[in-house]
C-alpha cells in the first residue's frame, strides 16, 4: 500500500514544481506466505522542480530536481520488536533526452543521480531480526548512486502502449554495507499499459 498526494504549480510552459507526501509500506516473507509481515514503512516529504524544452517537434530535454526527506522504521516482527528506525535525506538529479521519430514510437535515455544522508539510529544488534549479520551503525551513512537507462515505447493506438527498457545502477556508500548500499545492478524489462475510457 502506498499512499501518495502531491500539489504542484507550472510556472511556465517549461517550469514544473510540485510538493508531495507518502508513505511506501513494504510487505513480504520470502515464499513464506504464511507469515506476510509489514517489515519496513518509509515516510517521504519531498520537493520536486522539472524543467522541460522541446526542439524540432521530435526530441525533448528534460531535467528534474528531488529533494526529501524520510523517516523510516521497522514494525515489530511478532516477539521481536521494532528496532530499525532512521531517517535520511534524499537528493536526485535525473537529465532525460526523448526522440519521437514517428508518432507510434518514442525512445528516451537517461541518466540519474541520487545522494543519500542517513541519521538517527540503526538496528539493535542483540534485538535486530539479523543479528546474525555484522551490526552496522547507520548514524553517519553517505549513499551516492549513480544510474544510467534507456528505453523504447511504441503505441499501435491511442490506449494502448507496450515499453521496454534497460538499466544499469552503481550504489557506493561510506559504510560496509553490501545489500542496499555497495552494489551493482542490471535491469531490463517490458510493460503493457491498456486505458479504458468510459
Amino acid at each position: 500500500m502506498n499512499p501518495y498526494s502531491s500539489l504542484g504549480w507550472a510556472f511556465s510552459d517549461d517550469l514544473y514544481l510540485e510538493f508531495s507526501v507518502d508513505a511506501n509500506l513494504y510487505q513480504g516473507s520470502g515464499r513464506n506466505w504464511s507469515n506476510y509481515n509489514n517489515f519496513l514503512n518509509e515516510y517521504p516529504i519531498a520537493w520536486q522542480a522539472t524543467w522541460f524544452r522541446s526542439f524540432a517537434d521530435i526530441h525533448s530535454f528534460s531535467i528534474t530536481g528531488r529533494a526529501s526527506y524520510v523517516f523510516a522504521w521497522s514494525p515489530p516482527q511478532g516477539s521481536i520488536e521494532g528496532n530499525n528506525q532512521f531517517s535520511r535525506t534524499d537528493n536526485n538529479l535525473t537529465f532525460a533526452w526523448a526522440c519521437s521519430p514517428i508518432r507510434e514510437i518514442s525512445t528516451q535515455v537517461y541518466a540519474s543521480f541520487r545522494l543519500a544522508k542517513y541519521t538517527g539510529s540503526d538496528n539493535n544488534p542483540n534485538t535486530s531480526p539479523f543479528s546474525s549479520l555484522t551490526y552496522i551503525d547507520e548514524s553517519d551513512r553517505l549513499d551516492f548512486q549513480q544510474t544510467y537507462g534507456a528505453s523504447v515505447t511504441y503505441s499501435p493506438i491511442e490506449y494502448l502502449s507496450v515499453r521496454a527498457f534497460v538499466s544499469w545502477t552503481k550504489s557506493d556508500t561510506s559504510i560496509p554495507e553490501p545489500i542496499t548500499g555497495q552494489f551493482e545492478a542490471y535491469n531490463a524489462g517490458t510493460g503493457l499499459n491498456l486505458i479504458y475510457r468510459f
